[in-house]
C-alpha cells in the first residue's frame, strides 16, 4: 500500500519512494495534457504552441516551407498585475522607460511632438512633465543610463538623432549625435563593453549604429547581415552578449548577436516562435532571462523569453488582460516586476508589471489540508520536482516527529 503525500504508514519513517515520483509524475502529465485539450476546446486556440526552428533568412526574406499562422493566443499565467493606465498625457508613439539612480523613468512623445517623462519613486509617480530643453521628436524617445548619466536619444524633425542627458540634476539640453546620420524611425540605445551603443533603421532598410566610447562618436555604419526591416530595432545585453532585433518585411521577428571574441555579428535568424509583429519590438533583460516584447497582427501584446545555456525561445504567448497596442511596447525590469507599456487606442499609456515565481513554464505543486492543488505558475527547473520529490512540508515533518516519539514511548 502506498501513502498518500503528507501522510506516512504506522511504522514507516515516511520516505518518498521513486515508484510514488514516477506514478505522481505520470499523473501530473495526463492532467495538464487534458487541461491544455480543455483549454484548446473552450478558446479555440490550438492545445500546444508549434514552434519553428530558428531559420538563417536575413530579415525581409521568407524561407521555404515557412509557416503563414499569426501568433499564437496562449496566455501566460497570473502573475500579471493587469493593465492600468498611467494617465495624463497623450502620446503619439511607444514609450520608452529606463531606471536611473534607484528611479524608474517613463519617457513619451506628446501629441505636440515635445517629449514628456514620468518618474516613479518607490511606489509614487511624479506625474507627467515635459523633459527641459525645449525639443521636438519626430519618433519615439529611447533612453538609457551610461558613465553616470541618464541618456535621451530620439529622433528630431530633421531627421538627425538628438541626444540629451541628466546628470542627476540637470538636463544637458538637446544636441545632434556626431555622424551625420538620417533616419525614419525611432532609435534604440544600449551599454555594451563599456560603450554606447545606438541604432537606427536607415537608408535601404537596413540596420545603423554609431557608438560612443572614451567622448567620441564611431559615426554611423551599417551592422552586417544584409537584412533589412521596415521599423525600429531593439537592443539587448544578454549575458554580456549584445542581441538586436527587428521586424523584418514578413512580419516575422529576427534577431542578430554580437560575439566579442571574433568581433562579428552572426547574421540574421528569425526568433523561434513562428510569431508576427506588426510594429518594433522591445527587449529587455529580467529575472535572469531575455524577454522579447511585441504588438502582434492582432494588435495584442506578447512577449518570448530566451533562457540561455543553448536553450530555445518559450515561444510568443499573450499577455494577460486583452490590451491592444497602436504602437511597439516599451519593456524594463525594476523593483523587482517587469514593466510593460504600450499606448492603447485613446493614446493614453498603460502599464502591466509582472512578478515571476520562478523561471519555467510548468506546475507548481501546492499542499493545503492535505491536499495536492495544482495550479499554473512559473518554477524554476532546479525546483519544479523538488516540490514533488524532495521538499520536506513541516506537516510531514511533524508527523514523523509525532511517530518517533510514539516509538520510543512504547521502548
Amino acid at each position: 500500500m502506498t501513502a498518500h503525500p503528507g501522510t506516512t504508514r504506522p511504522g514507516t519513517r515516511g520516505r518518498w519512494r521513486p515508484h510514488d515520483t514516477i506514478t505522481l509524475i505520470t499523473t501530473l502529465t495526463l492532467i495538464t495534457t487534458l487541461a491544455l485539450t480543455l483549454g484548446a476546446l473552450v478558446t479555440g486556440a490550438p492545445a500546444a504552441r508549434a514552434t519553428a526552428a530558428p531559420g538563417t533568412t536575413a530579415p525581409g526574406t521568407t524561407a521555404p516551407g515557412t509557416s503563414t499562422e499569426s501568433l499564437q493566443t496562449h496566455v501566460t499565467p497570473n502573475e500579471w498585475t493587469g493593465w492600468a493606465k498611467l494617465g495624463g498625457v497623450t502620446t503619439r508613439g511607444a514609450p520608452a522607460a529606463v531606471n536611473y539612480r534607484g528611479k524608474h523613468y517613463v519617457f513619451v512623445r506628446g501629441s505636440d511632438g515635445r517629449v514628456y517623462h514620468n518618474v516613479l519613486t518607490g511606489y509614487s509617480w511624479s506625474g507627467w512633465s515635459e523633459v527641459p530643453g525645449d525639443g521636438r521628436a519626430a519618433s519615439d524617445p529611447a533612453a538609457v543610463e551610461y558613465a553616470g548619466q541618464l541618456y535621451l536619444i530620439a529622433r528630431g524633425t530633421d531627421d538627425r538623432i538628438h541626444r540629451n542627458t541628466l546628470d542627476g540634476r540637470h538636463w544637458t539640453g538637446w544636441s545632434k549625435i556626431a555622424g551625420d546620420g538620417r533616419t525614419t524611425s525611432a532609435p534604440t540605445a544600449v551599454v555594451h563593453l563599456g560603450s554606447l551603443h545606438v541604432y537606427v533603421h536607415g537608408h535601404g532598410d537596413r540596420v545603423y549604429r554609431n557608438i560612443r566610447d572614451h567622448g567620441s562618436w564611431s559615426g554611423w555604419s551599417t551592422v552586417p547581415g544584409g537584412g533589412i526591416t521596415p521599423s525600429a530595432p531593439a537592443a539587448a545585453v544578454y549575458r554580456n552578449q549584445l542581441y538586436l532585433f527587428v521586424r523584418g518585411t514578413d512580419n516575422r521577428v529576427y534577431r542578430n548577436r554580437y560575439v566579442d571574441g571574433d568581433r562579428s555579428w552572426i547574421g540574421w535568424r528569425e526568433v523561434r516562435g513562428g510569431g508576427r509583429a506588426r510594429s518594433a519590438p522591445a527587449a529587455t533583460v529580467a529575472y535572469g532571462q531575455l524577454y522579447l516584447v511585441i504588438s502582434g497582427t492582432d494588435q495584442r501584446i506578447h512577449r518570448n523569453r530566451y533562457k540561455g545555456h543553448g536553450r530555445a525561445w518559450t515561444g510568443w504567448w499573450e499577455i494577460p488582460g486583452r490590451q491592444r497596442a497602436s504602437t511597439a511596447p516599451g519593456a524594463v525590469a525594476y523593483a523587482g516586476f517587469l514593466r510593460v507599456y504600450v499606448r492603447g487606442a485613446d493614446g493614453a499609456i498603460y502599464r502591466n508589471p509582472v512578478e515571476p515565481v520562478g523561471s519555467h513554464q510548468g506546475l507548481r505543486i501546492r499542499r493545503r489540508s492535505s491536499c495536492l492543488l495544482l495550479c499554473w505558475a512559473e518554477v524554476s527547473p532546479a525546483t519544479e520536482l523538488r516540490g514533488v520529490n524532495e521538499r520536506r512540508h513541516p506537516r510531514r515533518r511533524a508527523l514523523r516527529r509525532s511517530t518517533r516519539q510514539a516509538r520510543r514511548a512504547r521502548r
